[in-house]
């Protein structure tokens, strides 16, 4: 069992998100709630226009977040 582990931010592991969505071995993505600076259940997006990754706040794109997926009945950490 292989384990890769790097810190990165919501904005960082949006990038490839696309290409990781496709793997049918994509297990789980866990991200870390902000810092609660400004206490807030909204995002900066109209209601009907449904939650976009365009309208996270800073302190939202710079969480901690992880991303596994299944390979051989075993978890690994891809990113």
């Amino acid at each position: 069992m292989t384990h890769r582990k790097k810190n990165l931010t919501l904005e960082e592991a949006l990038l490839p998100f696309d290409e990781l969505n496709s793997d049918s071995d994509l297990k789980d993505i866990y991200i870390e709630p902000p810092d609660a600076a400004v206490l807030s259940d909204e995002d900066s997006a109209k209601e009907d226009e449904g939650g976009l990754s365009d309208n996270l706040s800073g302190c939202q794109l710079c969480v901690n977040v992880e991303i596994s997926r299944k390979k051989n009945t075993e978890n690994i950490i891809l990113i």
